[in-house]
This record gives C-alpha cells, structure tokens and sequence, in this order.
C-alpha cells in the first residue's frame, strides 16, 4: 500500500485502493472461493439473515490453507500485507489474525444480497481490532 494511502487512511479512517489486482487474478481468486463453497466452507449466517443485517455466504479460513492455492496466494498476500505498511508509515501496532473471512453474494435480481453498514470494533476493551481490510472480487 503506497505512503500516500497510508496517510489518507489515517486521516480519515478510511482509503480506496482500485486494481490492487489485475483482471485475471480476481477472476481466479473468484472462481476459487466459488469451489471453497461447493465444498462447504461458505454458509449463510442464520441469525443475521433473519434480523436483516447480512444474508450473504461467509466462511473464516485459514490464512495458511489460503495462501497455499494458487489462486488466493495474490489475495492472502495483499490482505496480510496491509498492517505491515500501515505500520511501517503510520507507526500503527498491529496483529494480523491467522483467520481471514471469506464472503459470497448473489446480487441478482431474483436474490439480492444485503449487508448493512456497521463497524467492526464498537467496543476497543473486548476487541482489539483497529483496521479493516476488504478485497472485492467482482
């Protein structure tokens, strides 16, 4: 993650960065979270499906299984390099976690997907979390 991104996120709590990866490693990554799925490892949440908060596939896996397939190396990679930058240009102390969370949507017309906004860490006392990292694959 460039300086420059490092201090927009500081500034504002927030920071976009487009085509983190190409077109091809998306599309590969993508497809392998589609057969992590069909074996079993993305669900449906019940009780946030049911209060209207989320209704999307999720699955926590390990970074280590995950990085080990071709075509989530890329992904693991840039997610679990995202702390070490902000720390390195923000002085930011941050754990990475051995789990990553893995989502699905649908997103058609017939199956909408929803998620509603929210935040990750309301209360710093029972979780440590400071930082967020997203890689969309669409």
């Amino acid at each position: 993650m460039p300086p420059a991104r490092v201090g927009e996120l500081v500034e504002t709590g927030v920071c976009v960065v487009d085509d983190a990866l190409s077109a091809a490693e998306v599309l590969a990554a993508r497809q392998e979270l589609e057969r992590v799925h069909a074996a079993g490892g993305l669900s449906t949440i019940a009780l946030q499906e049911q209060s209207n908060v989320r209704n999307d596939l999720v699955g926590w896996l390990e970074t280590s299984a995950l990085a080990a397939t071709p075509a989530l190396a890329p992904v693991v990679a840039l997610l679990r390099g995202i702390p070490a930058e902000v720390q390195r240009h923000a002085g930011w102390r941050l754990a990475v976690p051995h789990r990553g969370q893995a989502a699905l949507y649908d997103g058609t017309p017939g199956s909408p997907s929803l998620y509603h906004k929210h935040v990750d860490c309301s209360d710093p006392q029972s979780n440590p979390r400071r930082l967020t990292a997203i890689l969309y694959l669409n």
